[in-house]
């Protein structure tokens, strides 16, 4: 998470580039990653994911969101609750929802919630980093992100654009696409 996370502030994303596929079929690849923890917990896992939806994403950064925010379900929620992921068009951009019925996040913590390095566990047991990786990831995409939660359980919801800003593409790629572009004028 530290790497991702310094990563986050260079202007490319992980290393790679942004790329149009199936938001659906990105979602997946992350629940994937996750979903043997979520069994392990007894826990049910439901996916709604429109297919066809085309987006212009950083696969990788599109996984570690998924995967970070599942991992965090898995961990607060109780043995036998359920998560929820949802993909849907929403207002111009696409609704990724991932929802849990653990205990919510208390009050008092939300306004920190994506600070880098804040975190409820004892020190040494994790890095803090998890939620501000997925902010980050969904502000370079042009994007954002919005938490609800309550004593029934916490909602995320990621809302990312049809197609993301020119930054959300690596350096190098910029930098071949700007040398194009002067050689011709």
């Amino acid at each position: 998470n530290i790497l991702q996370f310094s990563r986050l502030r260079r202007p490319g994303l992980a290393g790679s580039p942004a790329e149009t596929l199936d938001l659906a079929a990105g979602i997946a690849e992350g629940v994937d990653a996750v979903t043997p923890l979520l069994h392990e917990r007894g826990m049910k896992l439901d996916l709604a994911a429109e297919p066809g939806l085309q987006v212009r994403v950083n696969r990788d950064a599109l996984t570690r969101i998924i995967v970070n925010l599942l991992d965090n379900a898995a961990k607060f929620t109780p043995e036998g609750g359920i998560v929820g992921v949802l993909v849907r068009p929403h207002d111009g951009t696409y609704e990724l929802v991932i929802a849990d019925t653990g205990p919510g996040i208390p009050k008092e913590r939300m306004d920190r919630i994506f600070e880098p390095f804040f975190s409820t566990k004892e020190v040494g047991k994790a890095t803090g980093l998890g939620l501000a990786v997925v902010y980050g990831i969904a502000e370079r995409h042009g994007g954002y992100v919005r938490v609800q939660s309550n004593d029934q359980g916490t909602t995320f919801r990621i809302f990312l654009p049809l197609q993301p800003p020119l930054y959300a593409e690596t350096l190098p790629e910029l930098l071949r696409s700007h040398a194009v572009d002067r050689k011709d004028n």
